[in-house]
């Protein structure tokens, strides 16, 4: 019974031991960094969504196609976050009655083209009032050829028969398009912009139908350089709003 005392004392003593040894508070110890678990991997911390904005994004491109050049027409919906990166959907089409001459010299065949993917963009310094974007698009396409003025309303057997007649030879394609534009503030809401980009085309199915068109024009002939402009329409949204000091 006389050991009791120091029993007690040792008890004491052992329940303070990390103030004793290190001369800390026991929570000071714990949220000590030094403590903390080392990895020799570690994942990047994702930046904090200060805004949040949409737009629509009508454009014209005039590209090279089949060895000359044409108008296009299209449009993209983004999603833009911190005013920086931009992702949404895009899509393009020639217009018609395009007629190469590398396809058809006396020109009455027609090429028309549709492509269209995801599109991710990334623009530097988007609060000044005339900045640089880099847009990328990724997805696919397809290329037929018909006979020239062939639409909606008519075919060659005669017209207001069904929508284009029947199909002509097509080929599908993957495709990639890397682009550079400036860009310029006109109001808050309103963006105008110009640039290029280079359509990279690969891959691809080809199916002939029934008549005696020729087949659609090689994969290198759906690639090349654009000219392209257009206007943003829509609004960032301001998530986090600094506290007056």
């Amino acid at each position: 019974m006389n050991n009791a005392p120091k029993i007690f004392l040792l008890i004491f003593l052992f329940s303070f031991s990390p103030t004793i040894i290190y001369g800390q508070d026991p929570d000071s110890v714990k949220s000590d960094p030094n403590t903390e678990m080392k990895t020799l991997l570690s994942l990047p911390k994702l930046p904090k969504l200060n805004s949040l904005g949409f737009y629509l994004v009508p454009e014209y491109q005039y590209g090279r196609l089949a060895g000359q050049f044409t108008s296009m027409g299209g449009g993209s919906a983004m999603v833009v976050l911190n005013k920086s990166i931009s992702v949404g959907l895009s899509g393009y089409s020639t217009f018609h009655n395009f007629t190469p001459s590398e396809i058809s010299t006396n020109h009455d065949l027609q090429l028309r083209t549709q492509f269209g993917g995801a599109k991710i963009e990334y623009t530097l310094n988007p609060n000044n009032a005339i900045h640089f974007s880099f847009p990328l698009l990724i997805g696919g396409g397809r290329a037929s050829i018909d006979s020239a003025g062939r639409g909606r309303g008519h075919d060659n057997r005669g017209p207001f028969t069904r929508y284009g007649g029947p199909p002509g030879n097509q080929v599908s394609f993957f495709l990639v398009q890397p682009g550079v534009n400036i860009e310029a503030n006109l109001l808050r809401f309103v963006k105008v912009f110009t640039g290029v980009s280079y359509r990279i085309v690969s891959g691809g199915e080809s199916r002939s139908s029934t008549n005696l068109l020729p087949g659609p024009p090689y994969l290198g002939q759906l690639q090349g350089i654009s000219f392209n402009a257009g206007i943003k329409i829509g609004l960032d949204f301001q998530l986090h709003r600094k506290r007056n000091q």
